[in-house]
């Protein structure tokens, strides 16, 4: 119990740090729509270290926050798993369960899920910049 006790507090945490990165980025986002954007404008703070980052242009404003996105949808999965692997946990020795064909469809869906997302956030990279690899 104290292992998955661990792990729902951490998948908690993760959870709730890319909550508010994805809000960090989504106000980064906006701010770079805003009429008479410049890149002088002030920079928001990064949510951990507290020191202004440059908002840079929309695309780029725009990739972060999709990358934010899918990390917050990654959290989303890994608190899910946990869940499901308490009820697995749960379950497990009990003879004449009709829940545990289920829970472990649903675990190895799942991971399937985490995988298909940690590979499209892999997509999600920024262009390369100007001048480098030469």
């Amino acid at each position: 119990p104290r292992v998955i006790w661990r792990k729902t507090i951490h998948a908690n945490l993760v959870r709730a740090e890319a909550r508010q990165a994805l809000a960090q980025a989504g106000l980064a986002y906006a701010q770079t729509m805003a009429p008479g954007h410049s890149q002088s404008a002030p920079a928001p703070r990064d949510h951990r270290s507290g020191e202004a980052r440059p908002v840079g242009s929309r695309a780029a404003a725009g990739l972060a926050y999709a990358r934010k996105v899918m990390r917050y949808q990654l959290a989303l999965l890994g608190v899910q798993l946990v869940k499901v692997e308490f009820s697995i946990e749960k379950y497990q020795g009990i003879t004449g369960t009709h829940r545990m064909p289920r829970l472990l469809a649903e675990k190895k869906g799942l991971l399937k899920a985490i995988r298909g997302a940690r590979a499209r956030l892999a997509t999600l990279r920024p262009p390369p910049k100007p001048g480098a690899g030469k």
